[in-house]
């Protein structure tokens, strides 16, 4: 990006190059903006959903472990691992998007590894290599992640 007519100082925030062309297209020739954001700002911003992608890979891990030393299960173990971890990642991605599009691109990439997990989960338990008891906390931390998904890519078509 190039910043033509103006100074951005940056203190305290992560803009990503996306959030910065925003700022920067916003700026008055020669002004000079101070850019300030709360931790809590931050975390509401990209951070939950970065975190509760991160903790839900975390436990998913958890249960690839489980699957392959106590059920022998491989296959399907390697599938969920892929699909749950690949959420995070492209959420990751997203954030430093070159565009809004690109953005918008990568949240959907998560929701469909999402959707893929969640045919996953289900067939670990339809197959009882988990309880339902073991099962409603994992598909309710991912219900979360892919309501968070949901919101943020309805938002930023809406506002496109």
């Amino acid at each position: 990006f190039d910043m033509p007519h103006c100074a951005v100082a940056v203190c305290g925030s992560q803009f990503n190059k996306y959030q910065l062309n925003i700022l920067l297209k916003h700026c008055a020739p020669n002004e000079i903006v101070i850019c300030f954001d709360s931790e809590e700002e931050k975390m509401a911003q990209d951070s939950v959903l970065l975190e509760k992608s991160l903790l839900f890979a975390a436990r998913i891990i958890r249960l690839n472990k489980f699957l392959t030393k106590e059920k022998k299960e491989t296959t399907i173990a390697k599938q969920i691992i892929r699909s749950a971890t690949s959420i995070g990642a492209n959420a990751n991605e997203a954030i430093y998007g070159v565009s809004k599009a690109d953005f918008i691109a990568k949240l959907q990439i998560s929701l469909k590894e999402a959707n893929e997990t969640e045919n996953w989960l289900n067939i670990i338990l339809r197959a009882s290599f988990i309880s339902k008891e073991k099962y409603e906390p994992i598909h309710n931390k991912l219900v979360k992640i892919k309501i968070l998904l949901i919101s943020s890519i309805k938002t930023l078509k809406k506002n496109s």
